[in-house]
């Protein structure tokens, strides 16, 4: 039976005497009663016919749309040099399958963020990709799953330990920062550095770094560290004050002790502002003091100060991310770093 022009589930009903529903699961692949055979012959026809309905129609049914939404749980996780480089790999992994897509970036209003989800379903979006926890992501996920739509997410809790994760965060991948900083501190230890200071955040430090400390090691870690206030971002992406609240806190620090000779950041823009500082204090960074940072950004790469920092593989995750998007098992993946040492640090 050769076909010409448009067709519909009608046209299929005809052929092999199945109803259109039970057509719309099969080519779905959603479960159904047709027989493997009746599944089989509908499948077939649907490659002879080279059988593709059109966007509409699959988001008036609810249809799989082959468009997926990356989702942004609020502006400052933008200013991640990290994340906008795998949501770029994203796309064009996405892109490779077949697949169209949506971003958006949710805001502190849960009704707003809401709105915005519903607005990417009525735009075709059936998979949906999280960076970060959204404000209303747990009534995100309930519709989710009761849709039967696909979905993972990034970074989605600070919890790395799969125990502690919230019950929605089934299907998750965790960059493990704090293996970057217990290696940090292996590089400390083996130059004999034992006068270092931790520069961190209050619920960085107390929520995702001291919980993992060994309990002989915690007194000593809270001792050298410096609690850095979090950014507010009174610049467009925070940059300038991450160096500037470095710069200022190992001012102060040094004032204290002028024999530090190693830092630990949590991003290398923190780390450029502690380098700077003790450049501008004569201090010789990369030999009488190490500086350490964070993802490997341009703050790092492109540094005359030599910065040790830590990258994530944005290509591997990315593959990785969307081979379990598209499967339905509860995953939960833990991304460890690669630690860059500048060459002139290397021994």
């Amino acid at each position: 039976m050769e076909k010409r022009g448009r067709i519909t589930l009608k046209d299929f009903a005809k052929a092999t005497g199945v109803s259109t529903s039970a057509i719309s699961r099969v080519l779905n692949n959603k479960e159904t009663y047709c027989s493997e055979q009746k599944q089989q012959e509908i499948l077939a026809l649907a490659k002879k016919w080279n059988y593709k309905p059109n966007i509409g129609y699959r988001i008036m049914t609810g249809m799989s749309t082959d468009i997926t939404a990356i989702i942004f749980s609020q502006e400052r996780v933008t200013y991640s040099e990290y994340n906008l480089r795998l949501l770029v790999e994203l796309i064009n992994k996405l892109e490779e399958r077949g697949y169209a897509t949506y971003s958006t970036v949710m805001t502190e209003d849960k009704e707003r963020n809401c709105k915005k989800f519903f607005d990417l379903e009525r735009k075709g979006c059936r998979s949906f990709i999280f960076i970060g926890q959204p404000i209303g992501n747990k009534e995100m996920m309930t519709y989710i799953k009761k849709h039967e739509y696909d979905y993972i997410g990034m970074n989605v809790s600070y919890q790395v330990n799969v125990s502690s994760l919230p019950e929605e965060c089934d299907k998750s991948f965790n960059l493990n920062e704090e293996n970057a900083f217990f290696e940090y501190l292996k590089i400390f230890q083996k130059q004999n550095i034992g006068n270092y200071r931790i520069l961190m955040p209050d619920p960085y430090f107390n929520n995702r770094f001291s919980p993992f400390l060994p309990d002989a090691d915690r007194e000593l870690f809270r001792k050298n560290w410096v609690d850095t206030p979090s950014c507010e971002f009174s610049d467009s992406d925070g940059f300038e004050e991450r160096y500037q609240n470095a710069y200022s806190a190992m001012r102060r620090e040094y004032q204290k002790d002028p024999d530090i000779r190693g830092v630990i950041c949590i991003t290398d823009y923190h780390a450029l502002g502690a380098a700077h500082f003790f450049h501008d204090a004569g201090r010789k960074v990369g030999e009488d003091v190490l500086v350490c940072g964070m993802f490997n950004t341009s703050a790092a790469r492109f540094s005359l100060l030599p910065i040790i920092t830590s990258g994530f593989d944005i290509k591997q995750t990315a593959s990785q991310m969307l081979n379990h998007l598209f499967a339905p098992e509860p995953v939960h993946v833990i991304i460890n770093p690669k630690i860059i040492i500048p060459r002139r640090n290397q021994s």
